[in-house]
């Protein structure tokens, strides 16, 4: 049902910025912008999107300076609270068995995610401007539900 939600706030959004640019929108999205407005505003509250966008640009940030001699990289976001945990792992097993754990415990409000030293190293370099991207989706998100 998460995943829904997050697909439909993407489209959404992705009309409301298509409207702004005078671009058609997304289909099966209202091409009013009061409408999607209020689509947004309520898929937002619901999703928590500026806290977990924000949350997520923090947490790359915070994990490159905690993975030193890890192979794997277990990545707690608590949305609620404000806080992210980082915990480094030399095996595979150790941290699938952490992950397990964590997700088995964990509610819709904290996104737990497990992953490879590697891939952060690769999504840094592959996408150097993301923080910036982030932040500039963030206000637009924000601009458009003023």
């Amino acid at each position: 049902m998460g995943e829904d939600k997050w697909l439909r706030f993407f489209q959404v959004m992705s009309s409301a910025i298509a409207l702004r640019e005078n671009q058609p929108v997304v289909g099966g999205t209202s091409t009013s912008a009061q409408v999607l407005k209020a689509e947004l505003q309520t898929l937002a509250t619901e999703l928590d999107v500026i806290g977990r966008l924000q949350g997520y640009a923090n947490l790359l940030q915070e994990t490159e300076q905690h993975v030193a001699g890890a192979k794997f990289v277990l990545l707690t976001l608590d949305i609620p609270n404000s806080k992210v945990t980082i915990t480094g792992y030399t095996k595979q097993n150790d941290a699938a068995a952490a992950y397990d754990e964590e997700e088995a415990r964990s509610d819709s409000s904290i996104d737990v995610v497990l992953v490879s030293v590697g891939s952060i190293a690769g999504l840094r370099s592959a996408y150097p401007n993301y923080f910036l991207d982030t932040t500039r989706f963030v206000s637009v998100l924000q601009e458009t539900l003023e």
